[in-house]
């Protein structure tokens, strides 16, 4: 449909990146990184609810990937601090096992090989991060 969204069951929805980046800019919070994390905190959250409740269409994906897409630093040369890669490998990791729920095997692998390059990443740096090492919790 373009770069601004797709057309889905239910209409136009905006892409992943332009729904979370237009909401913290409604609410002129668009370069706070805390908002940011904080409003992709709420995608990752849907995202589980919407799989325990069992998801219709791609209601789960769409979620992880709006988390992924807040939290994935804009900036090559902007470094995410700790929180941020946590929560981005949490949710890379959920997004890649509702991928592989759904047979897309060629997308699971290299979702999940980022969660987990983001993790050794940061336990290269602080290898007795306890959070960290607990990401799948």
């Amino acid at each position: 449909m373009g770069a601004g969204g797709e057309l889905g069951e239910g209409g136009f929805v905006p892409s992943c990146a332009s729904t979370g980046s237009s909401v913290l800019r409604t609410i002129g919070c668009d370069q706070d990184p805390t908002a940011r994390r904080d409003l992709a905190l709420s995608y990752f959250r849907l995202g589980i609810i919407k799989n325990q409740l069992g998801p219709k269409g791609n209601e789960v994906l769409d979620a992880y990937q709006r988390a992924i897409a807040l939290l994935t630093p804009t900036d090559s040369n902007l470094a995410a601090d700790r929180a941020t890669t946590i929560l981005l490998a949490k949710a890379a990791n959920n997004l890649s096992l509702e991928q592989m729920r759904k047979h897309d095997w060629v997308g699971a692998r290299p979702t999940l090989e980022s969660a987990r390059d983001r993790l050794q990443a940061l336990l290269a740096i602080t290898p007795v991060d306890r959070a960290a090492q607990s990401r799948w919790r």
